[in-house]
């Protein structure tokens, strides 16, 4: 006997069926979206990832050719720090002549305001008036100090002015 023979259970099972495919043609309809929805979510975030991606190599590249541009900012102004540290070590050493002329100059001026003139000088005063020309560093200044020390049959206002007019080119550099 088949199901079919009786018709009341022909009819139960048609429905049973009917029912059950449409339950399975809902559940794959349910299960075929909610695939298609995760497709499509993969899909958008596979999408914002290359976007990211390629944002990060952008980003990278460019913090790249800042770090090269700062690099050779940085050497380059290490370079000029060292430029201005050897200007500014050279200026220090003018200023500590120009300092050893000056200190020259007072002294002699003032044994001159002491002595009341260009006589009378004691060879204390000249050592020590030697030793203030020689750190002036310029042999040729101390020279003329000796020149005008022992040269006293010249003039002593003709050798004053001699060794006035080295401690002006020596200041003047």
């Amino acid at each position: 006997m088949s199901v079919f023979d009786e018709p009341v259970r022909a009819k139960k099972t048609i429905i049973a069926l009917l029912i059950l495919f449409i339950f399975f043609f809902l559940v794959s309809l349910g299960v075929g979206y909610f695939a298609w929805d995760k497709y499509s979510d993969v899909k958008i975030l596979k999408s914002e990832k290359d976007n990211l991606s390629k944002q990060l190599d952008s980003a990278t590249g460019d913090l790249q050719e800042q770090i090269k541009e700062l690099e050779e900012e940085k050497s380059t102004l290490e370079e000029e720090n060292s430029t201005l540290k050897e200007e500014n070590a050279a200026y220090e050493e003018r200023i500590t002549q120009v300092d050893a002329y000056n200190a020259f100059f007072e002294y002699m001026t003032n044994v001159i305001a002491v002595h009341s003139g260009f006589s009378g000088w004691t060879e204390e005063e000249y050592q020590h008036a030697k030793g203030l020309a020689e750190k002036t560093g310029n042999s040729s200044f101390v020279s003329d100090v000796d020149w005008a020390w022992h040269n006293t049959s010249i003039d002593p206002v003709t050798r004053i002015v001699k060794v006035y007019r080295d401690i002006i080119a020596g200041i003047k550099g």
